[in-house]
């Protein structure tokens, strides 16, 4: 089964002090309407590292909210001591053809597989309530025929 996502932006994140807000969204009337994902992020020259990966089954509405009533997020973004260079932006994915699977279902598996694949890349994200996800490190040892497809060691994040 296929899920497919039209992406768009990057939508640039500046100063937002004129609207009592930590950030605003420049042409925030570019963000397309309906169910999709969204990422903000960090773009620092061509290496766009995801900050925080959520979804909604109308884009357009749920970024102003992250923005005026998700303060903690805003300011973790802001404040991110790893990665204080660089442009913070938000990219957008909207539902596209997901055939044989309500809106709701195909965006919640989208966003949990851009999760699981940003957390294999390496990247901290912040979870839903602005906070770092738990690390674990994984050592595999015993039977090297049924451990092959596994390196040494990974380290895993896993949102709780």
């Amino acid at each position: 089964m296929a899920i497919n996502l039209n992406w768009t932006g990057p939508f640039k994140l500046v100063d937002g002090s004129r609207e009592n807000l930590i950030y605003a969204i420049k042409n925030a009337s570019n963000i397309p309407e309906g169910p999709g994902v969204y990422v903000f992020s960090r773009l620092h020259g061509d290496t766009v590292e995801p900050l925080y990966i959520g979804k909604a089954m109308d884009v357009r509405k749920r970024i102003p909210q992250h923005l005026k009533n998700n303060v903690s997020l805003m300011k973790k973004m802001q404040n991110k001591k790893k990665t204080p260079i660089g442009q913070r932006v938000l990219y957008v994915g909207v539902l596209g053809d997901h055939k044989g699977m309500p809106a709701d279902k195909a965006i919640e598996v989208a966003e949990r597989a851009l999760i699981s694949a940003a957390i294999v890349e390496g990247y901290e994200l912040l979870n839903q309530q602005g906070t770092k996800t738990s690390v674990y490190t994984i050592k595999a040892s015993g039977n090297a025929q049924a451990r092959r497809w596994w390196v040494n060691q990974k380290t895993l994040e896993v949102p709780k």
